[in-house]
């Protein structure tokens, strides 16, 4: 995927998604946009809390990721991203994105009328972590899920804004250890190719 189609589809997800729940939001919920933000806690002891627990979760979600029976799946992940260049600043861009858009529509829109834990197998099953076919992402998936419902109700104890930047933060680290991985596959991949060439002179 190159870095094109990431920037669109990003913008697409902060966008589009908000777009999508406004008539939910407008005819069923009478709450305004603004009202979704609303929390007893500030902004920063929002973003403080959500960070944390998106940093956590992104860090054993890679975790999982890597044991052995998930290793596959894995392989599938990092080849989405094998031909793109993932800068921090693409990196920062797309996670916010996602961030934003999913959970204003997820947590702050839907949530309210089909619950925390509907709402949380319904998010993760449309990201295709729940395959019935395959129990190794599925057990990615219930984690996931596990993870989702704790900040559905960080969304709803702490506030939206928290939810946001849990979401954002899972993100930004597994796609820094994306990154990571990509790269140090990079590099494995020249030793071996410089070692068979030094083999054949």
């Amino acid at each position: 995927m190159t870095k094109n189609k990431l920037f669109l589809l990003g913008l697409i997800t902060l966008i589009g998604f908000p777009v999508l729940g406004y008539p939910i939001l407008y005819f069923f919920s009478g709450q305004s946009f603004i009202q979704l933000f609303h929390s007893q806690y500030s902004i920063i002891t929002q973003m403080v809390v959500g960070s944390t627990a998106g940093a956590l979760f992104g860090y054993l979600a890679w975790r999982l990721m890597n044991l052995s029976f998930i290793q596959a799946e894995l392989s599938k992940h990092l080849q989405m991203f094998n031909s793109t260049e993932l800068t921090t600043p693409l990196i920062l861009f797309i996670s916010f994105c996602a961030g934003f858009g999913e959970e204003v529509f997820f947590r702050g829109i839907v949530q309210p009328f089909l619950g925390v834990i509907i709402t949380a197998v319904l998010f993760v099953a449309i990201h295709g972590y729940l395959n019935p076919k395959k129990w190794q992402i599925s057990i990615y998936g219930i984690y996931m899920t596990i993870a989702i419902v704790i900040i559905g109700y960080l969304s709803i104890y702490v506030g939206l804004v928290s939810a946001i930047s849990a979401h954002t933060l899972i993100d930004v680290v597994l796609l820094l250890y994306t990154r990571n991985e990509i790269n140090n596959r990079s590099i494995n991949q020249l030793k071996e190719d410089v070692t068979i060439f030094n083999i054949e002179e």
